[in-house]
This record gives structure tokens, sequence and C-alpha cells, in this order.
């Protein structure tokens, strides 16, 4: 039983009023269930810097792969028009040698004289001789200076 209380106001005792002692309950054992086994949990720290510069990588080698592709295009069209340039001389070697075969010099000289013309020999030639020109003494800059400032001010 509880003790009478020390507080003098209550004088008697009530039924209830002590605090009662629990015994405790047996609790029940837990049924214990077998655990797995733990894994291992692999952190990979990623370095920013370092998938930066993966990134990088990747991006320049994709870049250097384009300007492969670019320089191998721009290598074909320059064999393509070397090629080109070749036959284009070949045509003109033939044709020259079919223009020059379709007139006769002799069939020309006989038109140019019966027209009035002259072979070069034939002719008296002069010589003309010009007189140098003499250029104008350059000006000093601090003369044109002082001489832009004299006609404005003037």
């Amino acid at each position: 039983m509880a003790r009478n209380p020390d507080i003098r106001y209550i004088n008697s005792y009530a039924e209830g009023s002590a605090a009662r002692v629990l015994e405790p309950t047996p609790r029940k054992k837990k049924a214990v269930l077998p655990r797995a086994p733990k894994r291992k949990v692999r952190v990979v720290a990623l370095d920013i810097t370092a998938v930066g510069g993966i990134v990088m990588a990747v991006l320049l080698a994709v870049t250097l792969l384009y300007g492969l592709v670019q320089l191998q295009h721009v290598q074909q069209q320059t064999e393509d028009m070397e090629r080109y340039v070749y036959a284009l001389r070949n045509q003109n070697a033939e044709l020259r040698f079919e223009y020059e075969n379709s007139y006769d010099l002799e069939e020309v000289r006989k038109l140019a004289e019966s027209m009035g013309y002259v072979p070069a020999d034939a002719l008296q030639s002069q010589d003309l001789v010009i007189p140098e020109v003499q250029e104008a003494p350059s000006v000093p800059l601090w003369q044109k200076v002082a001489d832009f400032f004299r006609d404005l001010f003037a």
C-alpha cells in the first residue's frame, strides 16, 4: 500500500488514490528470421572535372572525325578538278593543232598584201626619245601640317 500523504488538508484515505504496482507481463519472444547477407554497396565518386574532360575529349574526337571527312571530300573534289583541267588542256592542244592546220600562211600573206599591208621589214622605223619627268621634291609632314593650318586661318 501507499503511504499516507503528508499533506494535512487531506485527512482520509480513499480507495483508488494509491498507485498500484503492476507486475510486468511476460513478453512473447519474436520469431527470429534469418537475415539476408548485407550487400556491399559500391560508391562511385564522380569528379566533375574528369567527367568534363571525358566529354571534351569525345567532342574533340567527333570534331576531328568530321574534319577528316570534310578533308577527304575536298581531296576528292581536287582530284576531280585536276582530271578536268587535264582533259581541258588536252582538248585545248587538239583544238590549237586543228586551228593551226586550218589556214594556209601563204594565203593569208597574199590576202594581206591585196588589202595594202606591207611586211614590217620594209617600213622605216624611228625611235622617239621622251625626256624623263622630274618628280617634285617631297614635302615633309610638318611642312604639310603648317601649310594646312596657314590655309585654314588665312
